[in-house]
């Protein structure tokens, strides 16, 4: 959030510093509702920190090379390990296997060598990128709070001072003048007139209930009627809430003097575009007795302006020449549309230029590049991925743990959807799907106590693995980080998976956007065969209620499970080499530190007959409690009865 604030303060200030340059060319032949629209439209960009997404890099931009200098040693070894060779008798150290024969060889870096590297990696990345982006984090937010906080007690101390002096305007003339100008400028809303001693010129305040305050000074009746034109434009401008948007903007971004100088320039606009509208096709009299009038109000009123959430006359002795000028040489000028469109057009493009440039949160940058690495490990062409060939058999229980992303790795955010172990017994036959709740509250190794989906944004999938290795005392031997995109596709290349829908969920499923196509949202209550992006919505669903009366992440975990079973189930009836060349498509873009050989090998004994496959789901019933943290549900487990439940996987 914070980088990306900043590389939107970069980019407005540029901006800014061309809409200035223009207005001083152009000032006198253009209209000042260019500048005015623009500053709103900056303004408003200004308080939404997100890339729009309207053009796409053009390149690929390293962004991790700010922490070269910490791991140059780690990368160098990282990157030699994956080096691979067709050529025979080829030898990588220690940590790689070497594997010589007359035919097509590979050398593979072990599992536990690119994960303890990869770890490495992110440890010494997460410990210079969180004491430093989270300090400058926390003084931006300190900052945004005590700018705003002293605005708006400014705003809430004059609303309450006025509030205790104001009376209604008794002036039967005065009345009848502010009641004419509301019938001749559309105004249907109420807006209440008073008068009160403690201001000393006219002003327009309370977005909600607007009311004009008028001095206690005595005016003409035409001198009252440019006062309450003047504010009643305000209030068709709505510039109460246009103050509003500035005030934002320059309390997200205090830090930046050409944000504060931009807002200081949209206040004069303000009072310069409602001149300009209040005098426009009126003669040169008309404008002086104006100008008297704004000249009058100007004697004994201080220097500053009004508190940002209202509208006065006051103003600075240029701003007062400003004006001036503008009422007495008012002349027929150009819009300006062109000038608006363009930095509109500007704005779009400069901000997604800009944030091709950054780096994206740093613990997701460091968990793309993890992802990269595995996938270098699963796509090597010298792979054996020949059908025919008959792999080793399974000798021990094998635990692969599963994590489905939410996102791809383009995103600048991504984070685990479901955490599924499956451990395979080739004694046994048995074949475990070990669901973890994502809620699960435990201790993530150097991190602190955390939900168990906070380990993949601090760490991956790497430490969501030595999480659960810590916390339940199991050992996973493979991990495998699965895109919910890629869910779909593999949902899709079987020709789709047979579930059971309630006709709650039906509903749910046809209105809401969990099925992400349109197209898709005509599933029906009772058995039918769902498509990828069908399942991938069903999958997803917390909020209504399973069959068996489970909902949130409970509920969730049970739907994944149902479609694991379902594939399973779907799969056993196919041919073995259509199966194997699905698994071989598709682990192109899974992200695993398993040979395709292995995943086969697994895959052909869980479509075996006489294996048995049993569900678990951490933690168990009864072993913990629901509570809340921080506005969050989290899950307090009982982590020795768990374990014990974890001990029938070997077994």
């Amino acid at each position: 959030m914070f980088l990306t604030i900043v590389s939107l303060s970069v980019v407005c200030s540029f901006i800014i510093g061309c809409v200035v340059l223009i207005d001083k060319i152009y000032k006198k032949n253009y209209s000042r509702q260019w500048i005015y629209i623009t500053w709103a439209v900056i303004a408003i960009r200004l308080i939404i920190p997100v890339n729009l997404g309207i053009i796409e890099a053009p390149v690929s931009v390293n962004t991790n090379m700010t922490f070269a200098g910490f791991n140059a040693s780690v990368e160098m070894v990282s990157n030699e390990s994956f080096k691979v060779s067709k050529d025979a008798n080829l030898e990588q150290g220690n940590n790689i296997i070497t594997e010589s024969n007359n035919t097509e060889e590979s050398s593979i870096p072990s599992a536990e060598f690119i994960q303890k590297a990869d770890s490495n990696k992110i440890d010494s990345r997460a410990q210079y990128s969180f004491s430093i982006r989270d300090s400058f984090t926390f003084i931006w937010v300190t900052g945004f709070i005590v700018f705003l906080l002293y605005h708006l007690t400014a705003y809430v101390y004059l609303k309450v001072k006025l509030r205790r002096w104001c009376i209604s305007c008794k002036d039967e003339k005065i009345v009848h003048e502010f009641q004419t100008l509301c019938i001749e400028m559309g105004i249907t809303h109420k807006i209440n007139l008073l008068i009160c001693n403690q201001v000393k010129s006219p002003i327009l305040i309370g977005i909600i209930k607007p009311c004009i305050i008028l001095p206690t000074q005595e005016f003409t009746l035409e001198q009252y009627r440019f006062i309450l034109k003047h504010e009643l434009i305000h209030y068709k401008h709505h510039d109460l809430l246009y103050k509003f948007i500035l005030l934002l903007a320059n309390a997200v971004h205090w830090f930046n003097p050409f944000v504060h100088y931009m807002v200081y320039l949209a206040n004069n606009v303000i009072e310069l575009y409602c001149d300009e509208r209040l005098i426009a096709g009126n003669n040169l009299s008309y404008r002086e007795n104006y100008s008297k009038t704004i000249l009058q109000i100007m004697t004994g009123t201080g220097k500053k302006d009004y508190i940002l959430l209202s509208t006065g006359f006051s103003s600075r002795k240029k701003q007062l020449k400003n004006r001036f000028y503008q009422i007495m040489n008012s002349k027929p000028s150009k819009k300006g549309v062109v000038f608006v469109v363009s930095m509109i057009c500007l704005i779009l493009v400069a901000g997604n230029v800009m944030a091709w440039f950054l780096p994206v949160k740093n613990v997701n940058a460091d968990r793309k590049g993890m992802l990269n690495s595995a996938e270098n490990i699963t796509t090597l062409s010298n792979l054996p991925q020949d059908s025919e060939s008959v792999p080793e058999p399974l000798e021990k229980v094998n635990n692969i743990l599963v994590v489905g992303i939410d996102g791809n790795n383009t995103e600048d955010y991504l984070r685990a959807d479901s955490i599924l172990m499956v451990s395979i017994n080739p004694d046994t036959k048995k074949v475990f799907l070990t669901s973890f709740l994502r809620d699960i509250y435990v201790e993530i190794p150097q991190q602190g106590k955390h939900k168990l989906s906070m380990a993949f944004e601090l760490g991956g999938t790497n430490l969501i693995k030595n999480t659960l290795e810590e916390n339940f005392g199991i050992t996973i031997d493979h991990t495998m980080t699965i895109q919910m995109k890629v869910f779909e596709d593999i949902i899709n290349s079987i020709g789709g998976v047979r579930i059971t829908l309630t006709e709650k969920e039906a509903d749910f499923l046809n209105t809401t956007n969990y099925i992400t196509e349109k197209k898709n949202r005509n599933v029906i209550a009772g058995e039918q065969i769902l498509n990828g992006n069908q399942a991938l919505g069903y999958v997803r669903v917390s909020k209504v209620p399973t069959l068996q009366g489970e909902q949130n992440d409970l509920g969730r975990t049970l739907r994944l499970k149902e479609v694991v079973l379902s594939v399973i189930e779907d799969c056993s009836k196919k041919d073995i080499k259509i199966l194997t060349q699905v698994a071989t498509d598709f682990i192109s873009i899974v992200s695993a530190d398993l040979r395709i050989d292995k995943i086969i090998e697994c895959f052909n004994l869980v479509m075996e007959e006489d294996v048995t496959i049993q569900n678990l789901t951490i933690p168990v019933k009864d072993s913990y409690t629901q509570n809340i943290e921080k506005g969050r549900i989290i899950l307090d487990i009982d982590l020795k009865v768990n374990r014990k439940e974890l001990e029938q996987i070997n077994q």
